[in-house]
């Protein structure tokens, strides 16, 4: 076995990788990897600026007004984000 306390977590990230990869081949560690890939943000804040704090009222007021009205486009959806969107139908396959 190797001593850890010796390496840098550069070092053992790689040792990690390649014990992975030898143990579920390339797409297996990848798809393990996946699960543990880092996200960006601060959720719980972002919700909050998003959302605010309605209430269980608000959240019935809305859904009501949501049934009398249906949204018929994306155009008429309500701006919750400052993301661009990417039109996929314009993208190609590898």
């Amino acid at each position: 076995m190797i001593d850890v306390s010796k390496l840098s977590q550069a070092e053992i990230e790689r040792l990690g990788v390649d014990a992975l990869t030898l143990a579920l081949g390339p797409a297996g560690m990848g798809l393990f990897m996946h699960k543990f890939e880092k996200g960006i943000g601060d959720y719980t804040l972002s919700r909050h600026e998003i959302l605010g704090e309605p209430t269980l009222e608000d959240i019935f007021d809305r859904i009501k007004k949501r049934r009398q009205n249906p949204i018929k486009s994306i155009d008429n959806l309500p701006q919750v984000t400052s993301m661009n969107m990417v039109d996929v139908s314009q993208l190609s396959q590898v």
